[in-house]
């Protein structure tokens, strides 16, 4: 039981894009800061396709600012079937975060951040500034990664969220566990590089991570094979697993209906 509330949905026509291969992950945001969306789509044989979209005028968040009169405009304004950024021979993917100024060594840039995770254990990041930029709806541009980072193999979910004032990245892999990294001190301008700092293992595969302000409180959700628990992601809290957040009784029930014993 997730909620008292029952929220009617309501899906949008389809739209058919151009794709190389299997789908392995797929993210929606604003990974070139051009304050719009872009459908972000990776294979699992390693070809990542970026999709524009020529909407004017809109906040950052495209989908969630429209209104239902005018959401059909929105999903067909992908006038190109074709990407307008590809990649390839990145591995297999398996999930894609876009973030905000992680490895942005100017602060006065606004830069945005693409991560690329990779079953295999590597993380590819795409920096996007305006050398790599273009207004050509027409051209496909071929990206290559800023750097590429060692991280848990079987990676199947990633996060981010600040945690201590800073921002860390959560990975889940399919060996079922957690692991929680940060940024590690850089030595010169270009020397980009992770810490682990915590990990947590689990009795069952991680399928897809999200973190959430729930009562001030910041929690991360993980995804299960077989349901969801909870971590907290307050220091003192120790990155406690629960698998509910309120008693039974409370008014404000949000609970999984899982027992960590029977995980």
């Amino acid at each position: 039981m997730l909620s008292h509330y029952v929220r009617e949905m309501k899906f949008g026509p389809s739209i058919s894009l151009t794709f190389q291969g299997k789908v392995g992950a797929m993210e929606i945001g604003d990974c070139d800061n051009d304050n719009k969306n872009e459908i972000i789509i990776g294979s699992i044989n390693g070809y990542l396709a970026i999709y524009k979209s020529n909407l004017n005028n809109i906040s950052s968040n495209l989908f969630a600012s429209l209104s239902y009169k005018n959401v059909n405009e929105a999903i067909y304004d992908f006038p190109n079937v074709k990407p307008s950024y590809q990649a390839e021979n990145l591995g297999a993917i398996t999930c894609i975060l876009v973030c905000h100024n992680l490895w942005t060594n100017n602060n006065n840039k606004d830069d945005q951040c693409l991560l690329v995770c990779t079953t295999q254990g590597i993380m590819h990041i795409f920096i996007f500034d305006d050398s790599i930029k273009s207004d050509n709806n027409n051209e496909i541009i071929n990206i290559k990664p800023n750097f590429s980072l060692f991280i848990p193999d079987n990676t199947s979910a990633i996060s981010n969220a600040i945690i201590n004032h800073e921002n860390m990245l959560i990975f889940g892999t399919r060996s079922r566990q957690i692991h929680i990294y940060k940024k590690s001190i850089q030595s010169k301008e270009n020397d980009y590089n992770i810490e682990s700092i915590k990990m947590i293992s689990l009795t069952s595969q991680i399928n897809a991570l999200a973190t959430c302000m729930i009562m001030n409180n910041l929690y991360l959700l993980v995804g299960l094979e077989n349901g969801t628990i909870f971590i907290s992601l307050k220091e003192k809290d120790n990155f406690k697993v629960l698998d509910q957040l309120f008693n039974d009784n409370d008014k404000r029930v949000l609970v999984t209906n899982i027992n960590k014993d029977n995980l």
